[in-house]
């Protein structure tokens, strides 16, 4: 197996802390990165109003390594 395997996915508060953001700017940068895995539902109409989505988001570590090696690029 490739190491990558063997780590668990990152939390977006784990992600946070590791690149030094808060969770609200973690969810922003990995929330439309391919790879990233997400878990629930999505926005759905109700009646007349929408219902409002939960995600939960988990991010592999070959995902993250990515970004964070783009992020210090800049």
């Amino acid at each position: 197996m490739s190491p990558q395997l063997d780590e668990p996915p990152l939390s977006i508060n784990n992600a946070a802390e590791r690149l030094g953001v808060s969770s609200d700017t973690s969810r922003r940068i990995f929330n439309d990165e391919p790879g990233v895995i997400k878990i629930g539902q999505p926005s759905r109409k109700v009646g007349r109003g929408y219902r409002r989505r939960y995600y939960t988001i988990r991010i592999p570590l070959a995902v993250f390594e990515r970004v964070r090696d783009r992020l210090q690029q800049k």
